[in-house]
Order: structure tokens, then sequence, then C-alpha cells
């Protein structure tokens, strides 16, 4: 039997049941598991290595013609996330050594070390910080690109994945156990990470080199997520820049999602424009009733309401084929 303090039983509650976790995982049918008054023993289950028979995932299509994937029960969901703790060591390394000030995303690389998920309630903190950092790195007049990576979260390939795990010595153990429940997720066809908070660090690691390389060649950028800012004095200096980060993307199977990457002048109305209705295309994508809803689960005499609810203002999700 596998020993799992229990403060890392804890831990992996909490990562669980953080804020940000709760409005990620909105569309999936068994958020309201996770407010369960037994969700500590089904950790204590998972974690001991008495139940993690994993079953198939869910595939959520949002209106903007996207899909993402999460897992296909709550003990999956607690497998996945206590294989990222363990891991968290590795990812920390690798965020502090090629990020730096870079990686503006959640949570941090102290945060990541002490497998704490951040005090953070929304993205949308992060957001902010995202962009006063561009604002407070811009040059008078320069030119901004916005680039963002095109179905970035099914596009990582988890070999290159585990292979930079390895480098940062996380260990063995926990990178099977990572493989495990990718690989049995890639099976049905729902390829990379799922639309999970602990995704984030992974992802984040994932990225680390494309972080390095653009600091290497001079670039001034900032990141959240999958959402690059490179800050540039003119339009020669924009171009250069976009190449080396498409360039930094292919090594890792990643491309630039062309509709979604523009260059924008500071000081321009017109661009000014076009940032704030791309801004409110993204919040609207996600919508605010079942955020709401989802977060007011934690609270016992609300669930029955939230729940009867939550269907009426989500998007249809439904299990993964299991073609093979």
């Amino acid at each position: 039997m596998t020993h799992v303090p229990t403060t890392e039983i804890a831990l992996i509650e909490r990562w669980i049941k953080h804020s940000i976790s709760v409005r990620l995982s909105v569309h999936w049918p068994l958020l309201h598991e996770v407010f369960r008054p037994d969700l500590t023993d089904r950790i204590e289950r998972v974690t001991r290595e008495k139940q993690h028979c994993f079953s198939a995932p869910w595939i959520v299509r949002f209106a903007t013609n996207k899909t993402y994937y999460y897992p296909g029960s709550l003990e999956d969901y607690i497998y996945f996330v206590w294989a990222v703790l363990r891991c968290r060591s590795a990812i920390s390394q690798a965020k502090e050594q090629n990020s730096g000030s870079i990686d503006v995303g959640p949570p941090s690389a102290i945060e990541i070390a002490q497998g704490d998920p951040g005090q953070a309630k929304f993205l949308g903190q992060y957001w902010l910080k995202f962009e006063r950092h561009v604002n407070q790195n811009a040059y008078n007049k320069s030119i901004v690109v916005h680039a963002d990576v095109r179905r970035f979260f099914s596009s990582i390939e988890t070999p290159i994945l585990t292979e930079q795990l390895l480098v940062h010595q996380a260990p063995v153990e926990a990178i099977k156990q990572l493989r495990q429940v990718l690989d049995f997720w890639k099976s049905y066809d729902c390829r990379g990470l799922p639309f999970l908070y602990a995704s984030w660090p992974l992802s984040n690691l994932y990225l680390s080199t494309v972080d390095a390389e653009l600091k290497k060649s001079g670039a001034s950028t900032v990141r959240l997520g999958d959402d690059f800012r490179l800050i540039c004095r003119n339009t020669e200096e924009s171009q250069e820049s976009i190449q080396t980060l498409t360039s930094a993307l292919g090594k890792l199977g990643l491309t630039l999602a062309a509709e979604k990457t523009w260059i924008e002048q500071l000081g321009s109305r017109a661009d000014n424009k076009e940032r704030n209705r791309r801004t409110r295309q993204g919040i609207m994508k996600h919508g605010f009733v079942q955020p709401l809803l989802a977060q007011t689960l934690q609270y016992r005499i609300l669930q029955p309401i939230s729940t009867a609810l939550l269907p009426k203002f989500r998007f249809p999700c439904h299990r993964a084929n299991q073609q093979r």
C-alpha cells in the first residue's frame, strides 16, 4: 500500500476545489461531486491505490467551435491532479529557470513548489496582471504582436512532456502515472491535456523551452498560458519575433492560430477598438451565469438549485466515442 501523507491529500483536495478549478470545470457533468462530503475519502482511496479505474472522458464543444475534454470520473480527476503534484518540484524548477518574468500565468513558481494552486479566485486577475505588464514594458508608440497557439491543450505531445519532466528530474513513478492516464484518454481520441486548472503547470512546463528561446533572442515578451505578447520597436522587429516564436513552437509540434495572431500599433484608436472586441469575445465564450452557478455549489444549501440549473446554462457535454 502506498503511503500518502495527510498533507498531500489536503493539497489534492485544495486543487480540485480551488475557485479557478471549479470555474474551468463548469461543463463537466460530475462537477457537483467535488462538493460531496465524501471527497476526502475518495481522494484517499485513489492515492492509496485502492481505486483508479479510468472511464471514458467527457467532451464539450463551445459555440466558438472549440472542443475540450475533461476526466471521465472524479477518481480520474483525482489521479491526474495527484500525478501533477508529484511532479511539482520539476515543474517549478523549469518555470524558474526558463520563464523568469516572461510568464505571468497561474500558479507562480513558488506556489507550484509548495503544491499550492494560488490565491487568485478568477483567471481575470491574471489577465489584469498580464495587460499591466505589457503596458509597463511597452515603448512609446511601439508594436505589440498578439499571438495565440492553435488548439494548444489538445496539441501537447505526451512524449515531449514526459521527456521535459525527466530532464528536470521529476519522480519516475509520477511520470509513469501521468503517462498512464494521458495515454488512456488519448485512446479515446482525447489528446494532449484536459482543460483543467491542474493542466496549467504542465502547459507552462511545455512552453518553457519557447520562453527560453524568446529570451535568448532578446525579444521582449510576456505570456499568459498560450497567449503571447511580443513587444517590438518597429515592424521589422515584430516580424523577426514572430519568426522566432513560430520556429520555437514548431519544435514542440505547435503552430500559431493565424486568425488570433495580429499586430497592434499602440496609440492607434482602431487597434485599441480591435483589442477590446477580441477581449469581449473571449469573455463571452465562457459566459457569466455558468461560472457563478458552479461557484455556488460549494454552499450545501444552494446545491440542489444550482445542480438543477447548470445543465440549462452549459453547452452539450458527452462521453468520448469508444472507437479505438
